[in-house]
């Protein structure tokens, strides 16, 4: 046996024992792509709720302005 079969016996060997591995890690990166389209997807819907809120938090103090009333303590 040469050392470039020796090197050939090795590679395969390692390819091989590899292989499950790769497809595990594949498979991880696939749930790690749709938790991301997940996470933007909620980050739109609080970056929306949180402007809404704004903006009817801004309604009502002017309401209460208008209408004279106290501004409730924070």
């Amino acid at each position: 046996m040469t050392d470039g079969d020796l090197i050939k016996g090795i590679r395969s060997v390692v390819k091989e024992e590899l292989e499950p591995i790769k497809d595990t890690l594949e498979g991880h990166g696939k749930k790690l792509d749709g938790i991301t389209d997940q996470l933007v997807d909620v980050s739109e819907d609080v970056a929306k709720i949180k402007n809404k809120l704004e903006s009817r938090t801004k309604r009502i103090t002017t309401i209460e302005d208008h209408l004279g009333l106290p501004t409730p303590a924070e």
